[in-house]
């Protein structure tokens, strides 16, 4: 019961549901309710080394982009549509 009422206060990501749908073991980590394991240490390595790993980073900071070109050079640099990003 401790730790519910102590999330309450962490910041989640956007990726947060799609998190706990994968039975993701969720820990406190700088202020953020984060994944640190879902199956297994073992189980995870293997498929990472195996297949593919993909770590949220959306917790891990922001940028600031200024110029004319800004826009333009993020659409490339960057997964998201950046025409659909609130400024």
């Amino acid at each position: 019961m401790a730790a519910a009422s102590s999330s309450q206060t962490l910041k989640r990501t956007p990726l947060f549901d799609r998190h706990v749908d994968a039975g993701a073991k969720l820990v406190p980590f700088a202020g953020w309710e984060m994944p640190v394991q879902y199956r297994g240490i073992r189980e995870e390595h293997i498929a990472v080394r195996t297949a593919c790993g993909v770590f949220d980073v959306s917790h891990m900071g922001e940028i600031e982009t200024t110029g004319p070109q800004a826009a333009e050079r993020l659409q490339r640099l960057l997964s998201n549509d950046v025409d659909k990003l609130a400024v």
